[in-house]
């Protein structure tokens, strides 16, 4: 034990560790261990050393054995931080933390004094556990330049030490810039004020640690970059993890609407199918029952009307499943194509010819035209047909009566245009872009009849085809349908 004026410094009783206070000279000659000189004089005098009193007697009661120790648990591959650390306030909760700091840590410290900043290099010459590489800046602005690569993933730097007193910039405004410019990279910042809500208030704004420059040593500034790019690993860990789960959520969330909306189009579907076979099926009954019970008091002409009747209604129900089961085959991918070589100019005058039928009762004019080089071209006469057959069936449909339905064929460079245009009731704005979802009909369209399916099997015989509809429409003066398809001259190979 040396004795330094009125202190003790601990040698001890053979290890034991006792440092106590003395009062006396005595024990310096009586100590049992070399003792170095006395620096300098005391005048206290000192208690002689204390005697050890006698052992106490043994217990009579047997002493249980030690238990053995199990086996250890598997250590896990992240350090937890220890308690009473400064860095995580609660001692309680040690908090598993990912050691991804590489042994060479790049510092990036934007500092105008140079003797501070040479003082900074100093204390990490003096670091054991890393190699640290300084860059020091004067200029908030010069920094902002060496951070312009930085991105979300990659940054020339680990760590940003950040003086608050800069010529170009003044207080916290500078975090702002820095983390925009290098998302990734902490931020420590460092300052001549002891001030806790500046400190507190750098923290909210993004920094990882606040160190005051005079309180400032090896220890501090190599644990605060440390911590700093131990945590903001981890908050970047946790985003990424969030914004997964986020887009996960989305897509969920997506794929629930999806299927309601499947749910909903099916039970729309069901109720507007089971709506308009009803119709014809009504129809049917009526007539045979008319037939059948009152057949000897009907005339021949009202016989020939009922007939008439009847087959109509079989029909449009034939045509209705056709429909729908064409629409079926196009949601399934099912939808074949069949490419022969056509006169499409021949294959129209056909489609006219039978929609003239439907135009002469409404006493309407179909007139067709084509301009261009008239040649045969490869396409799928069944698409083409279900595309132009829906087009003109509805223009003459919606259409007024006395009115001009006009129908042009177009033969352009590579492409075929088919145009059918009315004058008719047109299609309000906000219904346009529903246009082709199937059993959606216009708000005007009042009591025409009709399913809502003729332009979604357009649509999807269409995308089979490889072609492309616009539609030009205004209320009360009428509609233009656009139909662009590829001319292909040749055979497919």
């Amino acid at each position: 034990m040396v004795i330094y004026g009125h202190f003790t410094v601990g040698v001890g009783d053979r290890g034991s560790g006792i440092g106590d206070r003395v009062l006396g000279r005595d024990l310096l000659n009586n100590f049992p261990f070399p003792c170095p000189p006395c620096p300098f004089p005391s005048s206290f005098p000192i208690a002689p050393y204390p005697q050890r009193g006698p052992r106490l007697p043994q217990s009579p009661f047997p002493i249980a054995p030690y238990p053995q120790r199990g086996p250890r648990l598997p250590q896990s591959p992240l350090p937890l931080i220890p308690r009473g650390d400064p860095a995580f306030p609660n001692p309680h909760s040690p908090i598993p933390i990912p050691t991804m700091i590489a042994n060479s840590i790049k510092i990036l410290l934007i500092e105008d004094n140079l003797a501070e900043a040479r003082l900074l290099q100093e204390f990490l010459k003096q670091a054991q556990s890393h190699e640290f590489t300084l860059l020091n800046v004067k200029r908030l602005g010069d920094a902002l330049s060496l951070l312009s690569n930085c991105n979300e993933i990659n940054c020339d730097f680990d760590v940003i030490l950040l003086d608050l007193t800069l010529p170009d910039s003044e207080g916290l405004t500078s975090l702002a810039p820095l983390m925009h410019q290098a998302p990734t990279v902490p931020i420590v910042v460092l300052t001549n004020t002891n001030d806790d809500k500046l400190a507190l208030e750098a923290v909210r704004q993004g920094a990882q640690d606040y160190l005051v420059k005079r309180q400032v040593n090896v220890e501090v500034l190599i644990r605060a970059l440390k911590y700093a790019i131990e945590r903001k690993q981890t908050l970047e860990s946790l985003r990424a993890v969030n914004h997964a789960l986020e887009i996960r959520v989305e897509e969920r969330t997506a794929e629930l609407v999806k299927a309601q909306e499947i749910n909903q189009f099916k039970s729309e579907f069901v109720s507007m199918l089971s709506h308009d076979i009803r119709n014809p099926l009504n129809t049917i009954l009526l007539a045979a029952g008319l037939l059948q019970n009152s057949g000897e008091k009907l005339s021949q002409e009202k016989k020939l009307n009922h007939y008439k009747l009847i087959r109509s209604a079989i029909k449009n129900m034939s045509q209705l499943l056709d429909e729908v089961s064409l629409l079926g085959k196009a949601d399934s991918g099912r939808l074949e194509r069949e490419f022969t070589l056509l006169d499409l100019q021949d294959l129209c005058w056909q489609i006219v010819e039978e929609a003239q039928l439907i135009a002469a009762d409404k006493q309407i004019t179909i007139v067709f035209t084509t301009t261009g080089n008239p040649t045969e071209a490869l396409s799928d006469e069944n698409l083409l047909r279900h595309i132009l057959g829906n087009l003109l069936s509805n223009a003459i449909k919606y259409s007024h009566p006395d009115s001009i339905v006009y129908f042009e064929l177009r033969f352009k460079n590579q492409t075929l245009i088919f145009k059918i245009k009315d004058e008719g009731i047109g299609i309000p704005l906000e219904d346009q872009k529903h246009l082709f979802q199937a059993f959606y009909r216009a708000n005007n369209v009042g009591s025409t009849p009709g399913t809502g399916l003729g332009l979604a099997i357009v649509k999807k015989c269409l995308e089979a085809h490889g072609g492309d509809i616009s539609v030009n429409s205004e209320v009360g003066v009428g509609t233009t349908f656009t139909v662009m398809l590829p001319l292909i001259k040749n055979s497919l190979r």
